[in-house]
């Protein structure tokens, strides 16, 4: 018997073929190929909040206003926000993205008053404000441009930390399955 029948028989096989805790020694495979199959596009769902063009600086906005955090509720979570508003009227919300917690520590109770910001709405429009600079009326630096981009590249990006990590949450599932395989190949249940 090969590898290849051993893994067959691992998916198809019975209690008379696999011995007993026949079905723990399929689930063990079925969760190592779930994961290593699923990985990539529950990393992928993770990364859909942060695309869409990053616009020219003349068309950023650029404004200045202040930040407000927020809690709405949805059935029985509650979810948080920051707020932007700008003097002129406008509101922008910056919801659950990897610089929110930033706009969070400067908005209420800790209010740094008004603030400078340059951003832009991710999704093409559609999504959450993402500041690009943020800075107090005196001058404080509160969001860097360097640190912005970064945090952007990484929440676009598939191949990050969470795929890895998502990988080697299945390594053990492989390694039990070929141990399982290596019994089955060589007659041993």
């Amino acid at each position: 018997m090969n590898w290849l029948s051993a893994f067959k028989a691992m998916l198809t096989g019975t209690e008379k073929t696999l011995g007993r805790n026949y079905k723990w020694k399929r689930g063990f495979l079925l969760l190592a190929i779930t994961g290593t199959i699923a990985s990539p596009f529950l990393v992928w769902k993770t990364t859909l909040p942060y695309q869409g063009e990053i616009p020219r600086d003349e068309q950023l906005i650029k404004a200045t206003g202040t930040l407000s955090y927020k809690v709405v509720r949805r059935g029985i979570k509650e979810y948080g926000y920051v707020e932007f508003d700008t003097d002129d009227g406008r509101s922008y919300q910056s919801w659950g993205n990897v610089v929110y917690g930033r706009l969070r520590d400067f908005s209420e109770p800790h209010n740094v008053g008004k603030v400078y910001m340059e951003g832009f709405v991710l999704e093409n429009g559609r999504g959450s404000f993402w500041p690009l600079f943020a800075a107090t009326i005196d001058g404080r630096i509160l969001i860097g441009r360097q640190e912005s981009f970064e945090k952007l590249t990484q929440g676009r990006s598939v191949f990050s930390f969470v795929l890895l990590y998502m990988y080697l949450t299945t390594v053990p599932f492989w390694v039990i399955s070929f141990v399982i395989a290596r019994k089955i190949k060589n007659g041993v249940n």
